[in-house]
């Protein structure tokens, strides 16, 4: 169903369009992406409906509705979606001296580094100068190695690859 053009006046006052006349009814919006929302109704044309070929250009182009229900919707005064793409995410970057002491210090991958906000990144180089980070790390080190002499799986593995290795190879580590 096509709405008549003093329909399409009354969305655009309802909607908080402003409205300016010259030689049409000229109505402008600014949407939230900052990009423009408007259209113009000739004066004296209130009672006509919007011709087939030209409906679809106002909805879609001219007042840049979701869809042709939207505007129905806003014309009873509910606030309509309008066709806005959703603005990118910038990602934060984190400053140089984080990125160089993750990246030189703590030997962190790119894909590590892209989980850390500033915080949690500032907050690894506070506790790696507090000598925190050093001593809960040889802790989780100490930790593992002792499970991993328990553990039959990984003394089969280092069995498998001392059987692998030539003998000379091992001498260095027997002195």
């Amino acid at each position: 169903m096509r709405p008549k053009w003093g329909q399409v006046r009354a969305f655009c006052r309802v909607q908080g369009y402003r409205e300016t006349r010259t030689d049409h009814y000229y109505y402008d919006k600014v949407l939230s992406d900052r990009s423009t929302s408007g259209t113009k109704v000739s004066f004296g044309k209130d009672a006509d409906e919007v011709p087939p070929e030209l409906w679809k250009r106002v909805w879609s182009l001219q007042l840049r509705l979701k869809s042709e229900g939207e505007f129905w919707k806003g014309l009873d005064g509910t606030p309509p979606e309008y066709a806005i793409p959703p603005m990118p995410q910038i990602p934060e970057t984190l400053p140089a001296y984080l990125l160089r002491f993750l990246r030189d210090t703590l030997h962190c991958a790119d894909d590590q580094i892209d989980l850390l906000d500033q915080e949690q990144a500032q907050d690894l180089l506070n506790a790696y100068y507090a000598g925190t980070l050093r001593q809960s790390r040889d802790a989780a080190d100490a930790r593992l190695w002792e499970q991993a002499a328990h553990d039959p799986e990984f003394q089969t593995e280092v069995g498998r690859i001392d059987a692998e290795l030539p003998a000379d190879d091992l001498t260095p580590w027997d002195r």
